[in-house]
């Protein structure tokens, strides 16, 4: 069975479509069975303000399976979390 765990950005990035900002991670063995997942907004030309403040992103994240929603604390189904955010610069 793969497991499912669902990673939510609050707030949204600016001007993105909706769901852009949901991710779906699933249990790998390519990784030791850690969640994984990616999103390629590339075609959604999000683009970031760099003279505005920093902005404090929320994750949540949630076990769909759960009908709360909730994740699992024995065992824990998150200890750490790593999260690895790729760009690339288009510049002016």
């Amino acid at each position: 069975m793969v497991r499912i765990i669902q990673l939510c950005f609050n707030p949204p990035l600016p001007a993105a479509p909706a769901g852009s900002d949901t991710f779906k991670l699933a249990q790998v063995n390519q990784y030791g069975r850690l969640y994984f997942g990616q999103k390629d907004l590339s075609a959604a030309n999000v683009t970031i303000d760099l003279i505005a403040p920093p902005v404090k992103w929320l994750l949540k994240m949630t076990n769909p399976a759960n009908p709360n929603g909730i994740l699992n604390t024995d065992p824990a189904e998150v200890e750490d979390v790593l999260l690895v955010f790729g760009y690339e610069w288009e510049g002016p």
